[in-house]
């Protein structure tokens, strides 16, 4: 991999050439420093800098002609071929370029030098945000996750000016003595020079719960970034902490037992003759004490007259302005789809639940999704997410790429289309060796099959052949294949949601394959079924067969994106139980319902949901579909019954039943009801059928399956009983296949 120097920038460069440099104009010295930071534009080279062999630059000033020609260490294209995007550059935007690679050179430094785990990896992020944007030739335009400045609604100098004037209308203007200024303007000196401790040692001083920690987390990297990392390096703007934060920071400093800001902020002005120990502690204390009751929906006070001098900045700016600057997410993240459509639905339907509880929980949402944000692009956690999760995470930061190719038999075809083809056929040939090479190729090469590729790194390490029919109204999947050692990382299920995606803007909502025995597992997480929907007329003949695998088939919905589905599912989940636990406050936890049994009560199973006791109380109602299905899908047909009859019939008669015929004797074995809490038997389970017990099918088999675990949890694995429970359960599950037509 080489050393640091080596991969990542201009460091060699001035150790080796600055004897050749020195004479050189200082155009030329800017656009070879920009050089070794510059990718270079040449097809398929993943070279990060131009890097010259030892003492070849000329001496000659006027020689830039001869130095385009000069190959590279690393990837032996030109010095051309490195600068090709900077040509068309200004003057200005060159410069512009040369302090970014200053900027970036003085955080290589810092990462050097910096002990602390959490501020290297900020300045990390940093050094590559600046990498990147030198990269590719641009100007560095930080893409934060962290939000933008400001990041509150009202920031401390709009604070201590509603203190001020709370404190200054209840006392008929005598609070703070004589010379208010002087206070304040210490305040906020001290403020704009404090420095945040660490968030490793902020969770080491006091037991702090997950949620105190993430935001602290995400106080100190904004404080970090926009105010403490500017200081350093000029190339950042420099925010004063007291214009962009507001009562968040406030409440982490008083309320951190490191620090004691009383004694700091006094130690600090102890010297000045205006401002006694006393009066700076009686400030600071009231002023605590004005935050604990502290309303963050009130507007700032919007006139000048009798504040302090050190108070009217900024005075002019709207608050709601900047509160929507500061709830504001990044330009390049989407708006979430879980957020419109939940207001959709509470314009619509949810007229039972009031708007400002809506209103209430996207807010809190929305809160708790810009603090984890952070954390998953700064790769700072582990966790379980779904499986497409970090794919495409890397999707969007240009770390892999998905393409759609084929071979269209032109002669005028990209070379790196055809490039991508031969490391597919390599892909598919290792990972499925039971193909012959010959039959991958022509299927592959075949103009009528599409491949979906998946590039990272400029090599294909993924990629489904497929073939759509759209005649027919169905495709086919041919081939799919990971590279091996990128298995197991997303990749597969989130190239399946790019080609479902594909084949849904094709109008093409069936997906046929035949499956291995290793690749069913696969396919099922992908949503395909051993169940096929799709009518035989219209497959058969067009697809290929082959034998010893399983036919899988896959229905596509055209009002769901796959890519984003996940993460949907995410956010909805997170929604809905937040929903829960602001409507879960609203009700008793200690009252408790009577049982619909109780007292010689004549009711039947199954209950009704309004049979039961206090679902009524919550505003509990079915959906659209829960109501046109209660009376088909949950009821069992005359059909369903003699199949249960029928297949009941056979477990009695079947060998191994015979320690299941009837109930356990209590007699015999003393314990077993004690351990056993739900006992189940066939005589128990006719009795049930007969009465009507079984509405669903899904009943009967869960008796069954219930039947077979008591059996093996109360006996040994070596007994005859043990024996008997396995045997008769794969029976069963025979017999359910068969009778039933049901997985």
């Amino acid at each position: 991999m080489g050393s640091w120097d080596t991969r990542f920038g201009g460091r060699n460069v001035k150790q080796e050439c600055s004897s050749s440099t020195s004479r050189l104009a200082p155009e030329t010295k800017r656009l070879i420093r920009l050089a070794s930071y510059s990718k270079c534009q040449g097809k398929s080279c993943v070279c990060l800098g131009w890097k010259p062999l030892s003492n070849q630059l000329p001496i000659r000033c006027d020689e830039l002609a001869l130095i385009n020609a000069l190959p590279c260490l690393a990837c032996q294209h030109s010095f051309g071929c490195h600068t090709v995007q900077l040509s068309s550059k200004s003057a200005d935007e060159l410069e512009e370029l040369a302090k970014c690679a200053q900027a970036m050179e003085q955080f290589r430094i810092a990462m050097q030098r910096e002990t602390s785990s959490h501020d290297k990896e900020l300045y990390q992020f940093l050094f590559f945000s600046l990498r990147r944007s030198l990269s590719e030739g641009r100007i560095h335009r930080l893409e934060n996750p962290l939000g933008l400045p400001p990041f509150e609604r009202h920031n401390v100098i709009d604070i201590l000016r509603m203190y001020f004037v709370a404190r200054h209308e209840n006392s008929d203007g005598g609070a703070f003595g004589r010379s208010p200024a002087v206070l304040f303007e210490a305040f906020i000196s001290w403020l704009d020079g404090y420095r945040l401790v660490q968030p490793p040692i902020f969770e080491m001083l006091a037991r702090r719960t997950k949620e105190e920690r993430v935001e602290y987390c995400i106080c100190y990297d904004r404080w970090f970034i926009y105010c403490y990392v500017p200081s350093l390096c000029n190339y950042f703007k420099m925010h004063r902490p007291s214009l962009i934060f507001g009562s968040q920071l406030l409440a982490h400093i008083f309320g951190s037992s490191f620090r004691n800001p009383s004694v700091e902020l006094c130690l600090q002005q102890h010297k000045n003759s205006f401002v006694t120990v006393d009066r700076l502690a009686s400030f600071i204390t009231d002023f605590r004490e004005f935050l604990r009751s502290f309303d963050a929906t009130i507007a700032a006070p919007s006139k000048s007259d009798g504040l302090p001098k050190c108070l009217q900045a900024n005075l002019g700016e709207n608050g709601d302005n900047r509160s929507s600057k500061a709830s504001s997410k990044p330009s390049t993240r989407r708006r979430s789809v879980l957020t419109r459509k939940a207001k959709q639905a509470a314009d619509k339907q949810d007229h039972d639940i009031p708007d400002a509880l809506w209103y209430d929980v996207k807010n809190e949402y929305e809160r708790r999704e810009q603090l984890r944000r952070p954390h998953v692009l700064l790769d700072s956690i582990l966790e379980l997410m779904p499986r497409d999760k970090l794919a495409r995470i890397e999707e969007e930061r240009g770390q892999i790429f998905v393409h759609v190719i084929n071979n269209n038999l032109s002669q005028q075809q990209d070379n790196e289309k055809l490039f991508w083809l031969l490391q597919l056929q390599n892909v598919i040939s290792q990972q499925l060796p039971r193909m012959p090479l010959e039959y991958v190729a022509r299927i592959l090469w075949d103009h009528k099959h599409k491949n979906i590729v998946l590039i990272k790194n400029s090599i294909v390490i993924a990629g489904i052949c497929f073939r759509m029919f759209v005649d027919q109204g169905f495709s086919e999947i041919v081939f799919c294949a990971v590279v091996a050692n990128e298995q197991v990382k997303g990749y597969g299920t989130h190239l399946m949601n790019h080609l479902k995606d594909f084949h849904i803007r094709h109008g093409v909502y069936d997906i046929l394959t035949y499956a291995d025995e290793l690749a069913v597992g696969y396919f099922q997480k992908q949503g395909f079924s051993k169940k096929i929907h799709v009518d035989r007329s219209r497959y058969e003949g067009y697809i290929k067969e082959y034998e010893g695998a399983t036919f899988m088939a896959c229905k596509l919905y055209p009002n769901v994106v796959y890519t984003l589905l996940s993460s949907m599912i995410e956010k909805q989940k997170d929604f809905v139980q937040l929903l829960g636990e602001r409507l879960s406050t609203k009700h008793d936890p200690n009252t408790v319902y009577a049982s619909p049994f109780a007292s010689g009560s004549d009711l039947k199973l199954p209950l009704s949901v309004n049979q039961i006791a206090g679902i009524q109380a919550v505003r509990v109602r079915p959906t659209v579909s829960a109501c046109n299905n209660n009376a088909t899908d949950h009821q069992a047909t005359e059909e369903d019954f003699d199949k249960l009859k029928s297949l009941l019939t056979k477990l009695r008669s079947h060998p191994s039943a015979w320690p299941f015929l009837e109930p356990v004797d209590a007699a015999e074995v003393p314990d077993y009801y004690g351990f056993i809490k739900y006992p189940i038997d066939l005589e128990t389970m006719e009795h049930r059928l007969d009465s009507g017990y079984y509405c669903h099918p899904k009943l009967f088999k869960a008796d069954v399956m219930r039947m077979m675990d008591n059996c093996r949890r109360f006996n040994h694995v070596t007994t005859k009983y043990y024996k008997a429970a396995v045997a008769l359960e794969k029976a069963f599950l025979s017999m359910w296949v068969k009778e039933m037509e049901l997985l």
